[in-house]
């Protein structure tokens, strides 16, 4: 009757949290696109090589330390301290990192705390009178930290919630704010099937700092405040299923809809096979992405004094920009 009931309060809030967001115009309609309207898209890069490897489709499978990033509410059915850092050569020069980690208050909740920066070297300022260069360089580096809170209301079912603080920068330009991830997740008994639904990055609308000065037809000189705009929220419901387990064996499959405010809807499909619990290949592709489609990975699990530890890498297709490599470790204990 409890598990009844938690996948009831489960359903509802699936069904909830896509009204309430559309009668609050935080997420686009079905199909629609709105490229370019949403600031901060560091935020939408993902974390740790597993996920990579599986088309980021883990929002109901990242029972560890990089929950923190997808669903904090997964963070009460990991182990009871979860170390997670993950390092992503991105297309163009672009490093993407992350760090978290996780503690278990008791058995039903955990809290936690995460960074991820993302940054390039220095580069060249060009204009048109200047094609190779004027001698001077710019940079880039975007940052977010996060603190995390995790609940279990029954043996099925937890929620959780995260607030971090954000910032993108673009030389003196800087933008900052406060957003909020809101996660849930229920596991059944049925071939370890789990569900979730995660609304993700929500927060008011940032601007950069100060004014610009624009000069109008007639040659005057009108100090102005730049444009805002909104975060990259995304709504996601997600669900996984075992295929095959048994003791020296198990085989996943997860789908993912993925929701943003800023882009159509996208579809992704990811899978694991793990060999005696110590070696696992992965895989995913992504269905309505442009530039995104198939990634592929392994990861390999030993322990070391008594606690368990995992290497990750994961190799993802970027379209005609080339492709990313992630490279993840995760400590537990």
């Amino acid at each position: 009757m409890v598990r009844l009931r938690a996948f009831a309060c489960a359903m509802v809030i699936a069904c909830l949290v896509p009204s309430i967001s559309q009668a609050w115009n935080i997420l686009p309609r079905l199909g629609a696109s709105r490229s370019g309207t949403a600031s901060m898209q560091f935020l939408k890069l993902g974390a740790g090589a597993r996920a990579a490897a599986m088309g980021n489709a883990v929002a109901c499978a990242s029972e560890d330390g990089f929950g923190l990033y997808w669903n904090p509410a997964t963070l009460v059915w990991g182990e009871a301290h979860q170390v997670a850092v993950s390092h992503n050569m991105w297309v163009v020069d672009v490093n993407y990192d992350f760090a978290g980690y996780s503690m278990k208050l008791n058995e039903d909740r955990a809290i936690g705390v995460s960074a991820i920066y993302l940054g390039t070297p220095d580069m060249d300022v060009t204009d048109e009178y200047h094609p190779n260069g004027t001698g001077q360089t710019f940079g880039f580096a975007d940052m977010a930290v996060g603190l995390s809170f995790s609940q279990r209301l029954t043996d099925f079912f937890s929620f959780g919630a995260s607030v971090k603080f954000a910032q993108e920068s673009l030389e003196n330009l800087r933008m900052r704010g406060f957003l909020l991830d809101l996660g849930t997740y229920y596991q059944t008994n049925y071939r370890n099937t789990r569900f979730s639904v995660t609304l993700s990055n929500f927060g008011q609308q940032v601007k950069p700092g100060g004014s610009y000065n624009y000069t109008n037809p007639s040659g005057e000189i009108i100090p102005k405040s730049y444009q805002s705009f909104s975060p990259p929220t995304i709504f996601r419901i997600a669900v996984a299923t075992d295929v095959m387990s048994n003791e020296s064996n198990n085989w996943q499959a997860v789908m993912q809809l993925d929701h943003p405010t800023d882009n159509a809807e996208t579809f992704s499909l990811g899978t694991e096979y793990g060999l005696s619990k110590t070696l696992f290949l992965r895989g995913g592709y992504k269905l309505g992405n442009d530039t995104q489609s198939y990634s592929v990975g392994l990861g390999l699990k030993v322990n070391i004094f008594s606690t368990n530890s995992s290497l990750d890498y994961a190799f993802a297709g970027v379209g005609n920009l080339g492709h990313s490599n992630t490279f993840s470790f995760q400590w537990s204990f």
